[in-house]
């Protein structure tokens, strides 16, 4: 199965992340057309929201080692303050 999950992401026009990095998930949508389209709709602002929270521990992360390298780098040069 993992090989037909590369090709058909692939042939999607995007690649997966290393093994591990992902799941596989299942949802069952409501056979109501309004409901159902109301269903992926939320589903698709979790996604966003997820995705937006993923971006913003990224760059928490970034600014944490930015911070750690100047504060580093005038320990080594001598600076004082900041």
């Amino acid at each position: 199965m993992g090989v037909m999950l590369l090709q058909v992401t692939k042939d999607a026009g995007f690649e997966l992340p290393p093994l591990g990095e992902y799941a596989v998930g299942m949802l069952f949508m409501p056979t109501d057309e309004k409901r159902r389209e109301k269903s992926k709709l939320v589903f698709h602002e979790v996604c966003l929201m997820k995705e937006q929270n993923e971006k913003k521990k990224n760059l928490i992360a970034m600014e944490s080692m930015l911070i750690f390298v100047l504060y580093v780098w005038n320990a080594d040069s001598g600076v004082t303050g900041t």
